[in-house]
């Protein structure tokens, strides 16, 4: 399916979101000339359905009288669901009929949101969406339940909406050299809706290295044509900075990868697009790393697997450190350590070494000569456990772990001037930082 027979998808619920929604929906569906579709779901979790105390009906012989009681209710609020839905759609119908849609389509559909939008995946252009639906329209501190998993699931481009629409004249660009923030770059560049605007290339990152990766973005950016380019570099923690350059500079619209990384990742080291999708105010497009854009995606998607194996190995180093700090399980692997005090010893040092490669694998373009040198410590450990376990009382167990270092360490070495572009020598002397930063 082309672009032009591609749909725009406003997902709509009834919030105070929802005519925001629909007004971004429509915008962009004029700009790209696409279909616009409005959908809204009928999902029968427990969560939202209706509860009604009926303990008062159980007795004696009362069995067949509540069956019908819980039946007719059920049935009741299926219809009041189903009236209620096509309300909203009709309403919505109206709001994007006077925003210039000559013929939008609507959807009613009953199930989760996720599992229709998986469904309807091939179909859609954008889907656009409020950041909270009905049940947290009044938790600003809070997003949708289920906007994670859809950002995450679903491999196309998703405008979240905060506030009423304002049609954007500035739109800005979350930019750190990292796949996703190229798939952003990639989106801004090909497509029609940002013709015409002014677009802020942001980057917050060491000075040198983000005025070289700004360079090679916005040149592909002026490239493309039709779009002013503003490039700034900025020092700081990442979400503080872009939602302030948000607000200095009126920025209406902020395009950004999201989720590039997995989520026991982001559960013990933070998710920056969480952070960034909380404290944000303007519409935010996200675009995730898997998004595929042309012939880039397989070799985009498969050297973001690779580097992904980095932060696999930190991951690797932290369980190794949980059962070096408990004698009994370590006992029954077969590992032999006369004091626990060396498990103890040993688990730290891990445990340094797992949130290193853990973050290392977050960019590796800037902590690539790290993991190179932690290379150089998975062949120490290497030589020195493999004789261990063979030849010493301390367990065949220890051998197998010697060679598991050996193995990672011969992927650093592969994967990281990979995705660098720096030779093993300039990365063992963390040389030539111009030449990483625009590979």
């Amino acid at each position: 399916m082309t672009d032009k027979t591609k749909i725009v998808l406003a997902c709509i619920d009834g919030s105070v979101l929802s005519e925001a929604v629909c007004d971004y929906a429509a915008w962009i569906a004029k700009r790209v000339d696409a279909p616009l579709k409005l959908l809204h779901t009928i999902d029968h979790h427990h969560e939202k359905a209706a509860k009604t105390d009926l303990s008062g009906n159980i007795g004696l012989d009362s069995r067949e009288h509540l069956l019908e009681e819980i039946t007719r209710l059920e049935q009741q609020q299926s219809k009041q669901r189903l009236q209620q839905g096509k309300d909203i759609l009709q309403k919505a119908k109206q709001r994007v009929i006077q925003d210039g849609i000559a013929a939008p389509i609507k959807c009613l559909q009953h199930g989760s949101l996720l599992e229709t939008l998986l469904e309807l995946e091939d179909e859609i252009r954008v889907l656009v969406i409020g950041a909270r639906g009905k049940i947290h329209e009044n938790h600003s501190d809070q997003l949708g339940a289920k906007l994670e998993a859809m950002i995450r699931s679903l491999h196309l481009p998703i405008l979240v909406v905060y506030e009423e629409f304002k049609a954007p004249q500035r739109i800005m660009i979350a930019y750190d050299g990292s796949t996703a923030a190229e798939k952003a770059v990639d989106l801004v560049a090909n497509s029609p809706l940002y013709k015409g605007l002014t677009c802020h290339l942001v980057c917050v990152r060491k000075k040198q290295l983000a005025d070289d990766l700004l360079e090679k973005a916005a040149a592909r950016l002026r490239a493309a044509g039709g779009i002013e380019i503003i490039s700034a570099s900025m020092q700081g923690k990442a979400e503080q900075e872009l939602c302030q350059y948000q607000l200095n500079h009126d920025i209406d619209m902020t395009i950004m990868g999201a989720y590039s990384h997995t989520r026991l990742h982001d559960i013990l080291l933070g998710s920056f697009t969480t952070k960034m999708l909380l404290k944000t105010k303007s519409p935010c497009c996200c675009c995730v790393s898997t998004f595929v854009l042309g012939n880039r995606s397989e070799t985009s998607r498969g050297k973001t697997m690779r580097v992904n194996l980095i932060a696999l190995s930190g991951y690797w180093n932290m369980g190794l450190a949980a059962t070096l700090l408990c004698p009994p399980f370590y006992h029954f692997l077969g590992i032999n350590l006369k004091q626990p005090v060396w498990g103890w010893v040993i688990a730290a040092f891990l445990l340094y070494t797992a949130a290193v490669l853990i973050i290392s694998g977050r960019n590796i373009q800037k902590y690539g000569s790290i993991v190179i040198h932690e290379a150089l410590l998975r062949f120490i450990a290497a030589v020195l456990l493999i004789p261990a376990g063979l030849f010493y009382d301390y367990g065949f167990i220890v051998a197998f772990l010697g060679f598991t270092d050996a193995l990672w360490g011969f992927l650093y070495l592969r994967i990281v001037p990979e995705n660098t572009g720096r030779s093993l020598k300039q990365l063992l002397l963390d040389q030539d930082c111009r030449r990483v930063a625009t590979s």
